[in-house]
């Protein structure tokens, strides 16, 4: 007879880029094996690649993280993590001192990853108007675009353009050459490009703050940002 299969719990949570409500399950040996490879790799590229994969084995094939927004990779990576090994992590921070450089003080902080969340700032927003007449709809880079073109602000721009419209069309990317978009982006103003500035500086993240005793007895509250903050 056949070895008999482990019935592992299954959790649901909501993903805001997705729009929708997910399944998903823990880590088994087979993907701490998966992110214990990545780690002794070094890199962000496996890391990226390692955590994607784990999200697709742990949602059960249902969801390509590939295809998701960078927050919401993060924020599912927690949940997962969390109901795998603990909600609860231990960082080690370097305290700072009043100019904002590192001490020899480092504290332990433990954080609850349940109270992580994706926070969306009041004044973000996906539609930018670049004239009276002429706007952008944005969509939120993948991880992978965020780790390849996160320091080269015209090809993540060109990237998270879903649509270019105006009264009478609407214009998707991918159907307009690549020659169109390139004249397009060069003719944009400098208020244009402070309006997608904008758009990027105020995306949605997991954020956290934690009110920490500092070695001299003040308290300070800190605030942690991005999945690189928590792990």
């Amino acid at each position: 007879m056949p070895l008999p299969k482990i019935d592992l719990p299954r959790y649901k949570h909501y993903l805001h880029g997705l729009g929708k409500e997910i399944h998903y399950r823990g880590f088994t040996v087979k993907e701490q094996k998966i992110l214990l490879h990545a780690k002794e790799e070094g890199s962000q590229e496996q890391m990226v690649e390692a955590i994607n994969q784990i999200i697709e084995h742990c949602t059960y094939g249902k969801i390509d993280a590939n295809e998701l927004a960078f927050f919401d990779v993060e924020d599912l990576f927690i949940r997962i993590r969390s109901k795998s090994v603990s909600e609860v992590v231990e960082l080690k921070y370097r305290v700072r001192d009043e100019n904002d450089k590192p001490t020899k003080d480092i504290i332990d902080i433990n954080i609850n990853l349940d109270e992580v969340k994706v926070t969306f700032p009041e004044d973000h927003d996906k539609k930018i108007m670049i004239t009276d007449s002429i706007g952008l709809m944005m969509k939120y880079p993948t991880m992978e675009e965020l780790n390849k073109y996160g320091n080269d602000d015209m090809k993540m721009l060109e990237h998270c353009i879903d649509c270019i419209f105006t009264p009478d069309e609407v214009h998707y990317l991918k159907d307009v050459s690549q020659e169109e978009i390139d004249e397009f982006i060069g003719d944009l103003d400098t208020e244009a490009l402070k309006k997608i500035k904008h758009f990027f500086q105020t995306m949605p993240r997991i954020r956290h703050t934690e009110e920490v005793k500092m070695p001299s007895g003040e308290i300070e509250t800190l605030e942690f940002e991005g999945l690189q903050d928590f792990f």
